[in-house]
């Protein structure tokens, strides 16, 4: 490695990539990285202290020393940009959270049954909770009644609904609330099979299912940020492994 604080970051931000992780912004676009490695959760925010211990690991590996605070810091903020050119899809966290998501639901089961809908946003609120007043699965009950809600929701879907092969555009004009919503090209109309739940949506894994977690609770643990600061020039790896 080089003896440049560029290079040094260059260096372990493209280590990391070699080693297999994968740098994306979420749902909310806040910087991730994905460490497949990991047997508890692969899914890590850039500055989470388990991303930050790793780089460290791999800065002395590389140079035999830690790292200052100001190259730990510029290889920080060279990792927040990889994340940002990765593009953006679901955490792992928000996937579980989106799965069962009543508006999700409800637009897959209509786009699958009815296909592109074109009209007022009101109409298409209409529509899904009449299409699942009758179930048993409860999702009408769940779908909000207020049309700037159901709007607002919608826009906030819109990475989970591209996940499942649904194109979203809501639109506002002088007489009220407009939205678009149909499958995508590459994706295949569904039939129904009135399950309650949808199988998770491999695309927004980029074609890949997160690898079993053998030997670990499964439970997904979102880290706090480092708040505390170094006393030296020198950052260090303090607590316990992971």
């Amino acid at each position: 490695m080089g003896t440049s604080e560029n290079e040094l970051a260059y260096c372990v931000v493209r280590d990391m990539q070699s080693q297999g992780h994968e740098f994306f912004v979420n749902s909310v676009n806040e910087p991730t990285v994905n460490i497949q490695s990991d047997g508890f959760q692969q899914d890590w925010p850039a500055n989470s202290e388990r991303v930050k211990d790793l780089m460290i690991v791999l800065f002395h590996e590389a140079e035999g020393r830690m790292p200052s605070r100001q190259e730990l810091g510029f290889a920080e903020a060279m990792l927040r940009e990889e994340c940002r050119i990765g593009g953006r899809r679901l955490s792992q966290a928000e996937q579980t959270d989106r799965d069962s998501d009543p508006i999700i639901q409800a637009l897959h089961e209509f786009t699958s049954t009815f296909g592109e809908y074109s009209g007022r946003t009101e109409d298409l609120l209409s529509k899904l909770r009449e299409l699942h007043s009758n179930r048993s699965n409860g999702f009408g009950a769940q779908i909000t009644y207020f049309v700037n809600v159901f709007g607002r929701r919608l826009r906030q879907l819109t990475p989970s609904l591209r996940g499942y092969g649904i194109e979203v555009s809501v639109t506002h004009r002088e007489d009220g609330s407009y939205c678009i919503t149909k499958k995508l090209a590459t994706f295949q109309l569904e039939a129904t099979d009135g399950s309650e739940t949808l199988p998770s949506a491999s695309n927004s894994r980029q074609g890949r299912d997160l690898p079993p977690t053998d030997g670990t609770d499964g439970n997904i643990r979102i880290e706090p940020t480092r708040t505390n600061e170094c006393d030296s020039d020198d950052c260090s790896v303090k607590g316990g492994s992971e």
